[in-house]
């Protein structure tokens, strides 16, 4: 039989296990069953073979897998570690202090060192695991967050709700239920965990009299899909963290027309009686949630109609023009004309802005005698 086998064409491609001691050919042939032969007991023996072979390469690429994870850990603990590093001499040089780049981590400017801490205990390790929420995504992902990463924003919904974990909706496996799907959860998640990680290395590195404010990483760029993007501005808004996330004020003086709320940049309360002109070179930005209103907008006469009952301390309003310029339409302020109708040609200024970004959401207000405010709206969730 083994003959039978040099001869096959495929034996170039099995492994040399018998040279390697890794199988006895004898064995193998026992358990063959005596009344097969020939090329009957040749395809058994391979069939024997192969599911040898199939275990020891499976094996192998458990082990490579496993040294392959351990070299990442490696490498993102040294990568944390000069993050860390940079980071401090940044901070330092920010404090006006100069900083010594030979000095190590212990070696920082925090009062004493700390005397090396005991192995936690067995109440501090179980104190460690209570911190961590496990929580089942959308039904499509398990994932395992700080209670604290999940509670920095006070006063917000995602603090109250992940502070009481018990009182929320769980699976039979005891992990949380987010009704949210991983494309639009877990970008909140990297940004809290980044955010705790960012602040606490802050707080041990610089001097607590240091007038060095505590920096936050960059917010969440939007999805690249519209209707995902859409849903994570509405779940920020639901939890109650759309403004802290993106470090952004409020906006005020809302008026709500159908299922929209409307404002208005420069912002002014929709009863100021009085045009004022602060807007001339003033540059805004379209805060994270709003839109700039537009002329191709459903209902646009109508919301028009109802935003010029009011003055907003301007003649104008200022709407986008469909994907070209911008249009105004008049308030009871405004010198001539009715409130809602639009400014012709000859009536508006040659532009009203200056400069406006390439997504159309920071704009500088031309130097025009003409007082007009950009109307912004928000979906109401």
């Amino acid at each position: 039989m083994l003959g039978l086998l040099n001869r096959c064409p495929c034996t170039e491609f099995i492994p040399n296990f018998f040279d390697e001691g890794k199988c006895e050919p004898q064995a193998e042939l026992e358990d063959v069953p005596a009344s097969i032969d020939g090329l009957d007991a040749a395809a058994a023996y391979l069939d024997i073979l192969a599911r040898k072979a199939g275990a020891a390469f499976a094996a192998g690429l458990q082990q490579i897998v496993e040294e392959e994870r351990h070299r990442l850990k490696e490498e993102r603990l040294r990568l944390q570690e000069e993050w860390q590093q940079l980071e401090l001499q940044r901070l330092t040089l920010e404090e006006g202090k100069p900083f010594d780049t030979t000095r190590r981590d212990h070696e920082a400017p925090q009062a004493a060192v700390e005397p090396a801490s005991s192995p936690p205990s067995v109440a501090e390790v179980e104190e460690h695991d209570s911190d961590m929420l496990r929580l089942n995504i959308g039904g499509q992902a398990q994932i395992e967050v700080s209670r604290e990463a999940l509670t920095q924003c006070r006063g917000s919904r995602l603090s109250s709700d992940f502070s009481r974990p018990e009182q929320l909706q769980k699976d039979e496996n005891g992990h949380i239920i987010v009704e949210f799907s991983p494309e639009v959860f877990m970008p909140l998640v990297e940004h809290l965990c980044l955010r705790q990680t960012m602040e606490a290395f802050q707080k041990q590195h610089v001097h607590s009299s240091s007038q060095v404010p505590v920096r936050t990483p960059a917010p969440p760029a939007p999805l690249s899909d519209p209707i995902l993007d859409d849903q994570f501005v509405d779940m920020l808004r639901y939890y109650g963290v759309l403004d802290w996330v993106y470090g952004q004020r409020p906006v005020n003086f809302q008026v709500r027309v159908g299922c929209y709320d409307y404002s208005v940049l420069p912002p002014q309360p929709p009863d100021m009686g009085q045009a004022l002109n602060e807007m001339r070179n003033f540059a805004v930005t379209v805060p994270r949630g709003w839109q700039v209103l537009n002329t191709s907008d459903d209902g646009f006469d109508r919301i028009i109609w109802e935003l010029t009952k009011k003055c907003w301390g301007t003649s104008t309003l200022i709407a986008r023009d469909g994907f070209g310029d911008y249009a105004g339409f008049r308030t009871p302020l405004a010198q001539r004309g009715i409130a809602a109708s639009r400014l012709e040609h000859g009536e508006s200024p040659a532009r009203w802005f200056d400069d406006v970004s390439h997504a159309g959401t920071q704009l500088r207000f031309a130097n025009v005698q003409l007082s007009g405010r950009l109307v912004i709206r928000s979906r109401v969730s």
